[in-house]
């Protein structure tokens, strides 16, 4: 069958965490296959990959936009509905699929109504929770605790969750109430992929109405496989952006108390302040997969403190594939996998103490990583798709969308005449 044309569509092309690095190597992998790639970004579209083209829109981020131009962009971005409805009625065939990764970090909702002429062919990624919750994360960040309110019901209305406060949620609810409509309309005819089967269960609500498939993420080891040597002193790793989510502080807490050396790559709103309460740790800041692969090689375990519902938790399986023990919070929805496959400890969330002794555990018993860490590479590739594997479940969707819904006439082409 002939292979569709796929326009890969993410706020940022330049990688600085799993939606964007799982969106770009969908374009290296495809344009590799001679599928024909345009890579649609919000941004200044990054490195350029051979073979793909590239629509750079040349947007900033929100959180790096004067705050009244996010009260108005952040909610409904004109121009990039409108850049897109332009691309979309002069390039679309019959056979153009479209693979929406992430929406609002530079784009907003309004790019689901720019696609709404073609929702038949459209996939929408569910890297997070944002189709259903207004914070993306079913998370009060106020109580740091997992929320399972109803959302937009009338105890979410009235809850301080936001980490910025009321005036912050009061805007983030209007911009859901912006995206509501536009959501409908686009998943009657779209196509919701979910990493992790079990993100189902919080997004049912808000996505009753579309075909939703469940293809686990693709992961690449986080260092060579082979390669992961700790010596006696190798300190335990964290990967990841630094807010009460992700449990960065958990992390720097918890290594103290245990008395074991710790290693932090990534950045956040928490960065400076963790790296003056504990100097003792290493805070190595962003890297490229280089300088991520030399730090994880020399690192004991891959530790995993998400206070929240982690959808798939990219990094943990990547540790895996690695062939590195890990330690997972069971509010990530891959613990109950890790755990039974024998690759990991798990500790309740947010509990420090628990996340300590698992530490220290590691530290002493040495018999014990070395056995989690034999059953790592297997446990990797339970959780996530080898790379070929899920570029094919990508392209039998595709097809099977190219062949059936999307089998009409293309936006923008001309209609045959009536006469």
């Amino acid at each position: 069958m002939t292979l569709p044309r796929m326009v890969i569509l993410t706020d940022l092309a330049r990688v600085r965490g799993g939606a964007a690095r799982v969106a770009m190597d969908e374009a290296r992998a495809m344009a590799a296959r001679g599928v024909g790639v345009t890579v649609f970004a919000g941004d200044d579209g990054g490195e350029r990959i051979p073979g793909v083209e590239t629509v750079a829109l040349g947007l900033s981020r929100l959180r790096d936009r004067p705050r009244l131009r996010v009260a108005v962009d952040g909610i409904w971005n004109r121009e990039a509905s409108r850049a897109l409805s332009r691309w979309i009625a002069a390039h679309d065939t019959p056979r153009t699929i479209y693979h929406l990764h992430g929406f609002m970090q530079t784009f907003s909702p309004s790019v689901m109504a720019a696609l709404g002429p073609v929702a038949a062919r459209v996939i929408v990624q569910a890297h997070d929770y944002f189709l259903a919750c207004p914070n993306g994360a079913f998370f009060d960040y106020r109580h740091e605790k997992i929320c399972n309110l109803v959302p937009l019901g009338a105890a979410c209305l009235m809850r301080n969750c936001d980490k910025r406060g009321r005036a912050e949620k009061a805007w983030r609810v209007l911009r859901h109430l912006a995206m509501r409509g536009a959501r409908r309309r686009l998943l009657r005819k779209a196509t919701v992929v979910l990493p992790n089967a079990a993100m189902d269960a919080r997004l049912r609500p808000a996505i009753s109405g579309a075909r939703v498939r469940a293809i686990a993420n693709t992961a690449r080891p986080l260092t060579t496989p082979g390669t992961w040597a700790p010596a006696a002193d190798a300190p335990f790793l964290f990967v990841g952006d630094m807010h009460p989510l992700k449990g960065a502080r958990d992390f720097c807490e918890a290594g103290r108390r245990a008395g074991v050396p710790c290693a932090l790559v990534g950045a956040g709103a928490e960065a400076a302040s963790l790296a003056r309460m504990y100097p003792d740790h290493r805070f190595h800041g962003w890297q490229d997969p280089e300088g991520i692969a030399r730090i994880a090689r020399g690192a004991r375990a891959l530790v995993m403190p998400s206070r929240g519902p982690e959808p798939f938790g990219l990094v943990i399986a990547e540790a895996l594939l690695a062939g590195m023990p890990v330690i997972v919070s069971d509010s990530a929805l891959v613990a109950s996998d890790v755990i039974a496959n024998g690759a990991g400890l798990g500790f309740p969330s947010g509990d420090v103490a628990a996340l300590a002794r698992a530490m220290r555990r590691l530290r002493v018993d040495t018999a014990l990583a070395d056995r989690l860490a034999s059953r790592a590479l297997a446990a990797g590739r339970a959780l996530a798709l080898e790379p070929e594997a899920w570029v094919d479940a990508v392209l039998d969707l595709s097809r099977e969308l190219a062949a059936g819904a999307g089998a009409g006439a293309a936006v923008g082409a001309p209609r045959p005449s009536m006469a």
